[in-house]
């Protein structure tokens, strides 16, 4: 469904492609803004690292992700092909993390320092990002069908006419609130209190997802990678308190009810092609699910921030 603006040689240029360079400009200028404090230096470092690190992760991501697919079809050399499309989100995180991590190192800095500081671009890019995908077709949900609800932004409609529930606006604007809250709210752990909003809010949103997402037969990857990360900073925190001397009892009890909330999302998935209950209510329920994921890391995040 992508719209040809103009072509170099064999390369087309998309409205998507160009949406998204403009997400990278202004992100980039936030990222001069909001990292100031800690010298121009710091950003300069980087955004060199950032940029092409984001690039390479969001690409990889997605060729690993589907790598029998792309060896079948296209070959290996499909990932240096990177005007042909193919990233994924998760991939551009951890590269923008891995170029916190470089940045800090370079210039002696924390590394939560360079990632607070620069979460607000980081964010901005991923509002922007996700609306880009009005123009390439990507970010449907399921159909709608009663008249009075197909307008846009709650709904687009695909190249047949079909009216379908925009849940990339969904995701801009979840990524929208917690920039808002990166600036506004948060004293301390910005970049990982974002981080728990965005992979929370990812797992109900990717089920609502009815486009060509990652899948693994029925895993939804972006679902899984959202689960690991926030039981990635559960764990983290988890050992910081047991040697602080918190009771063992607490902390398996955190982790039990992380288990037992992720078996809930689990069986919802299953429950939405078997069960009478409607979508709406089963989604309803994996949020409040997602929810209590985020909040079981959340409340063992001290005050202050640490390395």
């Amino acid at each position: 469904m992508e719209t040809v603006v103009f072509s170099l040689g064999t390369m087309n240029i998309t409205s998507f492609g160009l949406a998204i360079m403009a997400a990278a400009a202004a992100s980039v200028a936030l990222l001069y803004f909001s990292m100031r404090s800690l010298g121009k230096e710091v950003w300069a470092v980087f955004a060199a690292w950032c940029l092409p690190l984001a690039l390479i992760g969001a690409r990889l991501f997605y060729s690993l992700a589907r790598i029998n697919f792309i060896v079948d079809l296209y070959g290996l050399d499909f990932i240096l092909r990177l005007w042909e499309g193919g990233f994924a989100f998760w991939g551009a995180a951890g590269g923008s993390a891995l170029a916190g991590l470089i940045c800090a190192r370079r210039m002696r800095l924390k590394t939560k320092d360079v990632l607070n500081a620069a979460v607000p671009a980081l964010l901005l890019m991923l509002v922007l990002g996700r609306f880009a995908e009005y123009f390439s077709g990507q970010g449907y949900g399921p159909m709608v069908e009663t008249p009075a609800w197909q307008f846009f932004p709650l709904a687009v409609q695909n190249e047949y006419g079909e009216w379908n529930l925009a849940i990339f606006v969904a995701e801009g604007v979840t990524a929208l609130v917690a920039l808002a809250l990166s600036v506004r709210t948060f004293k301390t752990h910005k970049a990982l209190k974002s981080l728990i909003i965005v992979a929370a809010a990812q797992i109900v949103w990717e089920s609502m997802r009815r486009d060509s997402n990652l899948r693994w037969g029925f895993v939804r990857v972006s679902q899984l990678t959202a689960v690991l990360v926030l039981f990635a900073v559960l764990c983290v925190y988890m050992i910081r308190r047991f040697k602080a001397g918190k009771k063992p009892a607490y902390l398996i009890a955190r982790c039990a009810a992380f288990a037992v909330l992720t078996g809930g999302c689990i069986a919802l998935e299953f429950a939405m092609d078997k069960s009478p209950l409607p979508y709406v209510w089963c989604w309803l329920i994996m949020a409040v699910c997602a929810a209590g994921m985020a909040i079981l890391p959340w409340t063992l995040l001290p005050k202050a921030d640490e390395r």
